[in-house]
């Protein structure tokens, strides 16, 4: 019984592993990629041919300076309007700008949304809503000058710098990703900026800055989307920012002079050099796409 078992595999052996070479008459089995056959080597063995059907970088489409430049200029429009809010802020704090303009620079901006979604078609925010955020803000006020009475100013902006980063982590800059949360974006900013309103001198400081800090985080989303993301509006905001924060504070100046310059400029020129260095391998190792 072993003796036919031992001639029954020496028979399928031939089958499927033999090839006789006729010039030298050396028998030779050839190595194939499966499993299923018994070719008397390990399991894990290859020869030359395996990575014959390495490939590498498969569909990549370069991204020029511009096309960077670009992308990175929604990073930045998000960040000029947090300066933008921080200039105000100081500036409330030090007396330099009234109350009544930034009241009234910010119902202008609440009531020119209602106008741009009637004209785009879109039902983003209409002027009930608008009249809504003004008589909460105003009713909150009081409540919020005396909010974080028994903190300390530093510790305020430690926290509110937090809430910042994370705001700009979790905005939706019009590219689906994992983190990206309109919510989360938009409860921090406005957290931070109730933060920082409390520090103010008076309840209607507090009403001043919010119906700036529901402009530049609630309603500016909508308008920078109805835009389609335009560069001149990013462009605009930045220099506006600019001038904002030369007047506000010159640390902040600096540093969003800084912000800028790496954001636009520096970045987006490294990661057109490092494109080169961009390997992705695709071989036999890789699962079956369907």
């Amino acid at each position: 019984m072993w003796i036919r078992c031992r001639q029954l595999n020496d028979k399928h052996k031939k089958m499927i592993g033999e090839v006789t070479e006729k010039s030298t008459g050396v028998s030779k089995t050839v190595w194939r990629k499966v499993l299923y056959e018994d070719f008397g080597v390990a399991d894990n063995y290859t020869d030359n041919t395996f990575l014959q059907e390495l490939r590498t970088n498969i569909n990549l489409s370069p991204i020029s300076f511009k096309q960077s430049i670009t992308g990175s200029l929604r990073i930045t429009t998000y960040l000029s309007m947090v300066f933008i809010f921080l200039s105000v802020y100081f500036l409330l704090e030090n007396g330099v700008i009234s109350l009544i303009n930034i009241s009234m620079v910010s119902a202008a901006i609440y009531f020119t949304l209602p106008i741009l979604s009637f004209v785009e078609n879109s039902s983003s925010i209409s002027v009930r809503d608008s009249i809504i955020y003004l008589g909460i803000s105003f009713a909150l006020s009081p409540v919020l000058k005396t909010l974080t009475e028994s903190t300390s100013t530093d510790s305020i902006y430690a926290i509110c710098s937090l809430l910042f980063l994370l705001h700009l982590f979790s905005i939706d800059y019009g590219k689906s990703y994992v983190v990206a949360s309109k919510q989360i974006s938009l409860s921090t900013s406005l957290c931070a900026a109730i933060c920082l309103a409390s520090r103010l001198p008076s309840h209607y400081h507090v009403f001043s800055l919010l119906t700036v800090a529901i402009t530049c985080f609630a309603i500016f989303p909508h308008i920078y989307a109805l835009s389609n993301y335009s560069e001149f509006v990013g462009g605009m905001l930045i220099f506006v920012s600019l001038i904002c924060l030369y007047y506000a504070d010159s640390e902040l100046f600096i540093l969003g002079v800084v912000a800028f310059i790496l954001l636009n400029l520096v970045l987006p020129y490294l990661y057109v050099k490092c494109q080169k260095f961009k390997t992705n391998i695709y071989g036999p190792w890789d699962e079956p796409v369907i």
